[in-house]
Formats: C-alpha cells, structure tokens, sequence
C-alpha cells in the first residue's frame, strides 16, 4: 500500500474514534446538566406551590373563617326562632375584613327569608331551596361547609361561599350564616404565579370539581401515578410532563400544577447551547474524518468503476483484484468477475427475440430514447406482416412461426437492422436520407412479396408508416402513418 493510502486510512480511524469519542462526553455532560437543571425547576415550583398554599390561600381561608366567627357569634337562636332579623352593625365592619367585592348572607327557615349585606333583594321565582348552599341544612350539627364553585343568581359569576349550620334544641335546622369568597382573587393569584410559564396551576376540592384553573388546555393527564413515576425518571418528563399534587391542610381543596413536555424540553435546548465548544470541536473532527472518508470512498469508488468498465467488455478481459486495504469494496471486486460474465449471458437474452433472433422491444426501446434525446435525423419504420392472423388460421401457428422468421431475415438483409415489437410487427431506426429510405422500403417490399412457404401457397405483404425524428409524438406519427398504409389497401409504406 502507499504510504499515503495508509496515512489517509489511519487519519480516517483516529478521527472517528476522537469523534465517537467527543459524542459520547457531549451527551454525558448535557444529561448530567439537564438531570441538575430539572430538578432543580422541580423544587423551584414546588416551593412556589407551598408559598400559594401557607401565604395566600391560607389567608383567603382565615379571612372568610374570621368573618363567619365573628358573624356567628352574634347570632342569638332565640331571635332565629322568633323569626327576627339577625343584621346588626356589626354585619358593616366584618365585610370590610375582604377587600374584594362579596355578601354576607342569613337564610331564616321557618320564613324562607334571605338577609344580605350589602343589601340584595331576592327577585321574583327566586327559591332557596335550589340554591347549592340550601343542602348544609341537611347535614347534622352545627357544621362549616364550602359550597361551591357555583354560578350567582343574577350575575352569574362563579364564587365560593362557607356555610354555617344552625340547629335547634332538637338538632333541627334553623338557618345558615353564609360569607362569600369571589374566584377572582384567587384566578389572579394563581395566574400571577404561573406567569406566562407553559403549564397548568389549579385548585379543587379533594377529589371533586374544579375551583380555580389556569391554562386548562395544557393538562392532559390528572394522574397520580405520573407524579411518582416521573420523580424517579427525569427524562419521562420530556414525554409526559409533571404533575404535582399539594393536600391543604386547613380545608378540603387541593392546589395542583401540570408542567407539560415543553417546559422541560425548553431546559434541554438550554443545555444544549452550553455544549456548543465541545459541538464546534467535534465538527472540525468530523470534518476532517468525512474528508478522509470521503476520499477513500472516492478512490474505491473509482476502484469499482474500473471494474464495471472491465464488465461491459466483451473481449473477454478479466477483473484484476486491487492488492491494497479497502473498506468496502473487497468483497465485491471478487463478485465482479462472475457477475462480468452472467452480465453478458444475461444481456443478450434480454435484448434478442428467440424466434426471430433479431432484437426485440426493450433493444428498441433502448436505441430508440437514445436516438429521441439527440439532434440527428433519423427514421422510425414500423412494418406489419398483412393479415397475419389469416396465415395463422389457414397454414396453422407452425407456417406463422416460419413467415415470422422469413420476413425477419429479409428486413436485417435490406435494412441492415431490425426489431420485432409485437407478434407480427417490426420496426426499423434508419438513419438515412429520404432517396436512400424510400429505395430501401420500395426493395423491402418487393422481397417480402417475392416470399414462399415450402409447402404452402401463402403469400405475404407488408404495411408499413414511417414517421421522421427526433420528434416527443414520433410513435404515434409512424403508428398513424402505418394505419393510413392499412385503410389504403396495405402491400405499401406512407411518409
């Protein structure tokens, strides 16, 4: 081998190795940092979600339990019972505990009356008894209750109310001391908190409906086991995405936030674009190895040129094996000599008619793009044997075979060339000048009709139409010339 062949071989090994190389530190450093960096936005959200949950829901809570305390304790059963109005002054202070809009509701049952602050007056066809609210009073006991998130009667605005059960000596229901919460304090807390961040932030009661929800179109799975699934694979994050779940433990209601692929798929790119030092060397590395590469394919590709030259020799030369070191061609220089001879074998058969032993449609195909795709003149003869069937059915498919061949040997002795491209049909390229092709055609046809068939008296004539190329339509201008010849009576040729 050459001492530059080899050096280039050896060029060639040592940059894929550095390359792989270099590919697998890339990928270890930018998993490592991903792995970091997820979890570190993993404990980011989750610290934001026990700062939603202890500073400003806990708040939100407390307000409205603040409220109903001080509400309640004002309330005398005697005056529920005797069926007086439980409203004081006090009612004024205690709303202004919330700073957003809301009432202050007493429902009295034996009257089915409604006292609210500030001042509401129930509209005509308004029934308490189908308000959500209404249903505490079923319960046993003097209990607190969330209802909601359900639709205000006249606004429709969804809010939240705590309920307070009053009972009498009995247990029996005698009113509800009622606060509102609106969802949209808590709608603008959450939506502040997630910002323009990808993901879902919601609260809902344990196991219930929704309360509050913030880009609900990214939560594609309320999944438990995504959570404990995900913990321990952090690259399942960039298929599936987080969800966290936060129990409150002042009330019933669950805060919980979705984090989709595209949050942590943005953490890949990220590290990504750190790697880019290590990236930029390994492209110069694999530079120069494609270089290498693609030199020694080069040279083994002009390795199995030559011998495909070799091949499409019929003199019978043989394929000479190249003594040096080469990747990927060894093993086909050595199938080249035997594919070499079959190619010719082959070949042949492909390109002859076995009746006629001139060359048949896919050799005529061949010459004939060749010649189209050229600016030389040239003639396209077609030429069928006259009421061949008819020979057929009278002397039998034997005398058929026997004019076939007859009229295939007359056509290569005047023309000089010929194809069979049907069962009774031959054409010629002639490149000739019209004197020269119309001699010819005329000498074509008298031969044919001076034709015997040892044994028969059958007579044999030919139809033929010549079209001049290159033409795009020239088949069709020869095949139209050719039917002319035919509805004119046949035993001729049309230009």
């Amino acid at each position: 081998m050459p001492k530059s062949s080899y050096r280039l071989y050896l060029y060639a090994k040592l940059s894929l190795v550095i390359g792989i190389s270099i590919i697998l530190l890339t990928i270890a450093v930018i998993v490592q940092n991903y792995q970091r960096s997820a979890q570190q936005i993993l404990s980011n959200y989750s610290l934001m979600l026990q700062t939603l949950d202890h500073i400003y829901l806990q708040d939100m809570v407390e307000e409205s339990e603040r409220q109903l305390t001080a509400l309640s304790n004002r309330v005398d059963r005697n005056t529920i019972r005797r069926g007086e109005s439980v409203q004081d002054s006090t009612w004024e202070v205690v709303h202004l505990i919330k700073k957003e809009a809301h009432f202050i509701y007493f429902y009295h049952v034996n009257d089915q009356r409604l006292e609210c602050y500030p001042p509401w007056k129930p509209p005509a066809g308004y029934d308490a008894t189908q308000r959500p609210w209404y249903s505490v009073l079923k319960e046993k006991g003097e209990v607190i209750r969330w209802v909601g998130p359900y639709s205000e009667y006249i606004s429709g605005q969804k809010v939240l109310t705590m309920v307070r059960r009053f009972q009498g000596a009995t247990g029996e229901g005698i009113g509800l001391m009622m606060v509102d919460m609106s969802l949209d304090r808590i709608n603008q807390i959450l939506a502040r908190a997630l910002g323009k961040n990808p993901g879902t932030l919601y609260l809902r009661k344990r196991n219930g409906p929704m309360i509050s929800e913030i880009n609900p179109e990214w939560l594609v799975k309320v999944d438990t086991e995504l959570k404990a699934k995900n913990e321990q694979n952090t690259f399942r994050l960039l298929y599936d995405g987080m969800l966290f779940h936060r129990q409150l433990s002042y009330v019933d209601w669950e805060l919980g936030l979705y984090l989709p692929p595209e949050t942590f798929l943005t953490i890949l790119y990220k590290e990504l674009t750190r790697v880019l030092l290590p990236l930029g060397a390994l492209c110069i590395v694999a530079l120069f190895g494609i270089r290498s590469l693609l030199r020694i394919v080069s040279n083994e590709v002009r390795i199995v040129e030559n011998g495909l030259r070799v091949i499409d020799h019929q003199n019978g030369l043989k394929l000479q094996q190249q003594q040096h070191e080469a990747w990927f061609v060894d093993k086909t220089l050595v199938e080249l000599e035997s594919i070499r001879q079959r190619y010719h074998e082959y070949h042949q058969a492909l390109h002859i008619d076995p009746l006629t032993g001139i060359f048949n449609r896919r050799a005529f195909d061949d010459v004939m793009e060749k010649l189209n795709t050229g600016s030389a003149p040239f003639a396209l003869v077609l030429i069928d044997v006259d009421h061949f069937k008819r020979v057929n059915d009278t002397y039998g498919h034997q005398t058929g075979d026997v004019v076939l061949q007859h009229v295939a040997s007359t056509i290569m002795r005047v023309l000089g060339q010929g194809y069979r491209i049907g069962e009774d049909e031959f054409a010629a390229l002639l490149l000739m000048d019209r004197n020269e092709l119309a001699e010819n055609l005329e000498h074509l046809i008298t031969q044919v009709r001076n034709l015997s068939v040892q044994g028969t008296a059958c007579k044999v004539t030919l139809s033929i139409g010549v079209a001049i190329g290159p033409d795009s339509q020239l088949f069709q201008k020869a095949d139209a010339a050719l039917y002319y010849r035919k509805a004119a009576g046949r035993d001729g040729w049309t230009l």
